[in-house]
Parts: structure tokens; C-alpha cells; sequence
């Protein structure tokens, strides 16, 4: 073979493998050895369907159907409420020291923010004095006596400006946080029978009540010192009346009462200033300076018959004047 022949061929051969390249992208369907592998008759999300008058191709499922592992038939579980749709007195489940740790561990994340590491309500959002409801003491006889279901129904479904948890915290660490919360209640109110067999010394003892004793003469100092306050006139009850319009709408006051005589979540303010007013413990009193001092400063002692002792305790953000300015608004409203 010459190699004019030689050329010719090697021309021939580069031809035909340029003729192979398309220079764009190639857009026929290639060859298929198993088609029916290879393209399959189904629908993808949110693909079109025209067999349904709809024409959706993802359907709804079939009323009742519960997904795997969904099944929450224990409604005392999964609700905190029994089959008649009370509250369950008790936590459905053994409490453990693993329980409690877990609960503490929750707490300290999701609860302590507002709630406090002691469950008294003094965290660090109220402190902030944002305009939001001071949280409840834990503390106190209404929750200690509380059903401890609803504590998980607060937490399932919020309350009030509580927000809901029941995404954010599962149905096990709900009831976690709950056995946590009655181990806050008991190291504050423990008796001294109730440390019998620990090793804590009566010295201990004598100490948290000297502790406890102290902190109830400074709020006596304290309520006496408002009240030395409250006869100071300097001030013309027309701007006492002017600050405590501003206090009543900073601190959020207006959430609960109104000063339209409409019913809300406390009792309204117009016209209670000297009306009789009827308390849960049958008493009827006077609502005067002292009664709505009281009232303010110590809500839950003498809460008004037909309505929740829900009311925060505002002893720690107002003074002696706030409170006066609140009264003299009150008393403006007359």
C-alpha cells in the first residue's frame, strides 16, 4: 500500500469518527436494552393525574388511617387525660432517677428561661421586663395540689402567653419535666420529717428556716415602706392617674383587665375603686387603698369570687409610687 492510499484511509478514519460528535447535547431517547426498567409507569410528587376530577396524582389517605407507630391509644399517656377527659392525678409512667435527671436536663433548657432554676418564676426573661405575664411560682398551694396532668397539659397546649411545646418536647421529656417539677416542689416545702434518713444536719434546717424567716421581714420592711409611701401627696392624683395609665399599659395590665366594665380575664376597673367585692373564702370586702395594695402586691391572697388566681406577682417591679399611680388610675375610672 503507497501512502497516497495510506492518507486516503487515515482521512477516511477521522471522518467518520468526527461524525460521531454532535457538538451539542444529544436529545433522542439511547438505546435501551431493558426499557421497561428503564422507563416505569408511575407518578411522582406533585406530578398530574387527569383520571381524578381533581387531577392530583398524590392522594389523600383514607379516613381513619393512622401511621406506623402512631397509634396513641393510652390517652392518659399521650394526653395527660383520662378515658372521661380529666386530668391525670398522677404521671403515667414509674419515675426513676434516669426520669428525673432527663427532666432536669429539659427544664433547664426549655423552662428555665422564664420559670427560673427553682420554679419561682424569677428567670431571666421576666426580668427583662418585656411586657410579658410574670410566670407562677411552682411553689404555691394552687400548683403543688395540682393534677400532674396539667402540667403536661400546659405544656402540650400552652397557656396564656405560654407558648405550646408539644413539638419542640416529646411526649416522654414532657413527662420528665413533670417529675422534675415535683422534685423542685418538694426541696422547697420539705419538712423536717421529710429529711429524716438524709444527711442533713438540724443546723442545715435551722438555717433555711432562719433564710425563710429573713426573707418575710423583708417583705414586711418592704410592704411598710410602701405604705409610708402611699401617704405621700406630693403628687396630684391627676398625674398619679396619668402614670399609672402608662404603668397599666406597660406592664401589661390591659391583657387581663379591662376599664370598659367588658368582662375579661380579671375583674375590670371601672367602677371598683369603693365597690364590695365578694373572695373566694365567702369574705366580702371593700376594694380601698389597702385592699388594692394587697390585691397588687400579694394577688393570690384574696382573689375575687368567679375568677382564677392567675395574676403575677409584681412585688419585685413596682414601687411604692407605681402602686399609688395604679390606685389613683383606678380610682379615676370611677
Amino acid at each position: 500500500m503507497n501512502i497516497v492510499k495510506q492518507r486516503y484511509i487515515a482521512l477516511f478514519l477521522l471522518a467518520l469518527l468526527l461524525s460521531a460528535c454532535r457538538g451539542a447535547p444529544f436529545k433522542q431517547t439511547p438505546i435501551q436494552l431493558e426499557r421497561n426498567m428503564f422507563k416505569q409507569d408511575k407518578y411522582i410528587p406533585q406530578d398530574v393525574n387527569t383520571f381524578f376530577p381533581d387531577k392530583r396524582a398524590m392522594r389523600m389517605p383514607v379516613e381513619g388511617t393512622v401511621a406506623r407507630n402512631e397509634l396513641k391509644l393510652n390517652t392518659e399517656y399521650y394526653d395527660g387525660k383520662d378515658k372521661d377527659g380529666n386530668l391525670v392525678k398522677h404521671i403515667p409512667i414509674p419515675v426513676t432517677m434516669q426520669l428525673l435527671k432527663r427532666g432536669q436536663n429539659r427544664f433547664d433548657v426549655f423552662c428555665t428561661p422564664c420559670h427560673g432554676r427553682l420554679g419561682d418564676g424569677n428567670g431571666v426573661v421576666p426580668s427583662l421586663n418585656v411586657g410579658l405575664i410574670h410566670p407562677p411560682d411552682y411553689h404555691q398551694a394552687r400548683l403543688i395540689n395540682a393534677p400532674d396532668g396539667h402540667f403536661f397539659d400546659v405544656m402540650t397546649n400552652g397557656i396564656r402567653t405560654m407558648m405550646p411545646y408539644r413539638y419542640q418536647i416529646p411526649v416522654h421529656d414532657r413527662w420528665a419535666i413533670v417529675a422534675y417539677i415535683r422534685a423542685l416542689q418538694m426541696s422547697q416545702n420539705a419538712s423536717k420529717a421529710d429529711l429524716e434518713g438524709y444527711s442533713i444536719s438540724d443546723s442545715t434546717v435551722a438555717a433555711y428556716k432562719q433564710q425563710k424567716q429573713a426573707e418575710a421581714e423583708a417583705q414586711q420592711k418592704k410592704q411598710e415602706a410602701m405604705q409610708k409611701a402611699m401617704a405621700d401627696t406630693s403628687q396630684s392624683s391627676e398625674q398619679l392617674a396619668s402614670k399609672g395609665e402608662q404603668l397599666y399599659k406597660s406592664m401589661t395590665c390591659a391583657t387581663c383587665h379591662t376599664v370598659d366594665g367588658s368582662k375579661g380575664v380579671g375583674p375590670t376597673w371601672k367602677g371598683l375603686y369603693g365597690s364590695k367585692v365578694k373572695l373566694t373564702n365567702g369574705k366580702t370586702v371593700t376594694a380601698d387603698d389597702k385592699y388594692l395594695t394587697e390585691s397588687i402586691m400579694n394577688p393570690n391572697s384574696e382573689v375575687v369570687d368567679g375568677f382564677n388566681p392567675v395574676m403575677p406577682n409584681l412585688s419585685d417591679q413596682l414601687s411604692a409610687q407605681d402602686v399609688k399611680a395604679l390606685i389613683a388610675y383606678i380610682k379615676s375610672l370611677k
